[in-house]
């Protein structure tokens, strides 16, 4: 959907991204993490791809090339983690990325308001338009009738 697609992929990946690093930076193990995540991401077409992530991280690769087959989130959240696991602080740049894709994902809710605002003002005038036809237009007709019975 060309409105809603995008809006949809950064949420997903601001709830992801919270919530790894949330559950990584208290010390739980990364496997854990992402199964924990991986349930409250809310997309089930991205949540049917965590099978392969999974697999992936406990046979020895990292999160982000493992994230990167994942269709569904921004590429910006793997690059991050990249960064992160090359820098040995993923935790804090798990932070930084989450702050980052929430801020995105209001931004981004912001514009679609923006743009569906005049669309439901446009939405509610034909609404409105249709509702004033529907109620005058038999009062005409009966006015009509009265005006032809009175000239016999």
């Amino acid at each position: 959907m060309p409105v809603f697609g995008p809006l949809n992929q950064v949420i997903c990946t601001a709830r992801f991204a919270r919530t790894i690093s949330s559950l990584y930076s208290s010390g739980l193990p990364i496997v854990t993490a992402l199964q924990t995540a991986r349930d409250t991401i809310g997309n089930a077409y991205i949540v049917s791809q965590f099978n392969d992530v999974l697999v992936q991280v406990r046979s020895g690769v990292s999160l982000s090339a493992a994230l990167e087959t994942v269709d569904g989130f921004q590429r910006k959240l793997c690059s991050s983690i990249a960064v992160g696991e090359e820098t040995g602080r993923l935790d804090s740049m798990l932070d930084s990325i989450a702050d980052s894709m929430e801020y995105d994902a209001q931004q981004a809710s912001k514009r679609m308001m923006t743009i569906l605002e005049p669309m439901l003002i446009v939405l509610m005038a034909f609404v409105v338009g249709f509702i004033i036809i529907a109620v005058m237009s038999p009062i005409i007709g009966s006015y009509s009738a009265i005006e032809s019975s009175g000239n016999v």
